[in-house]
């Protein structure tokens, strides 16, 4: 199982930009693997730092910046994420119960797509099993991330729009449960009173979630066990 050794990471990445009257494009692909990962897990009730196996992230981030010299004071910038981020060697223990000897599901049924692997015997004469999870994605990291923010600010006012979206994440290694995809928009605005030529009042409001979106946004800790399965 999961070697307890520091973490290694190696990354590369090649970046492209170009410009066209008001548009910007920046076009980057990148690869990351990461040997001997370790994450935060929960025993209990208690958080402590695990093995995570070897992982890579591979893929490309598209962005945009719009400055549309017929409206002053506009600025759009927009980028997508698509990456696919997974196991390339990893596998967890199946636990066994107490009292049967056994694992606390039936290894031959269906297991969500997931590859158990018999092991051996243990000292009691228990067969042991675990759970390859090569190809499976990365718990908590989404496939795809969009981010969209748009300004406008003039002499005595602005408004500011962004929108950022988390589309398939998985809350568990073996990508048995799936979260719920997430928008959230938050908007703003500001006015300014000048009291002379130089120096002004500025007042403001920002409304944050206006979709009131209740999906979660950040998963504190992610899991290494057979839980999900059982």
């Amino acid at each position: 199982f999961p070697s307890h050794d520091n973490g290694v990471v190696y990354n590369t990445e090649l970046g492209y930009r170009t410009g066209l009257g008001d548009f910007t494009l920046d076009l980057a692909g990148f690869y990351t693997r990461i040997n001997n990962r370790l994450a935060t897990v929960y025993e209990g009730a208690i958080a402590v730092q695990k093995p995570f196996g070897t992982n890579q992230i591979k893929g490309v981030e598209i962005s945009a910046t719009y400055t549309p010299a017929v409206i002053r004071g506009l600025l759009v910038q927009g980028s997508i994420t698509i990456q696919d981020a997974t196991f390339l060697d990893f596998k967890i223990p199946v636990v066994l119960n107490a009292t049967t000897r056994k694992p606390n599901f039936d290894v031959d049924g269906n297991l969500y797509g997931n590859v158990i692997i018999k092991e051996g015997v243990n000292a009691q004469g228990a067969n042991v099993y675990s759970i390859d999870l090569k190809g499976k994605q990365l718990p908590v990291v989404p496939a795809r991330i969009i981010n969209i923010t748009a300004n406008y600010d003039q002499k005595y006012f602005g408004l500011n729009a962004n929108l950022n979206a988390n589309i398939k994440t998985f809350q568990d290694a073996t990508n048995i449960y799936r979260s719920d995809d997430f928008y959230i928009v938050n908007l703003g605005a500001y006015a300014k009173i000048y009291t002379n030529k130089t120096n002004y009042v500025r007042i403001g409001i920002n409304g944050k979630n206006m979709l009131n979106s209740q999906k979660a946004l950040r998963m504190l800790y992610v899991t290494n066990t057979d839980g999900a399965v059982s």
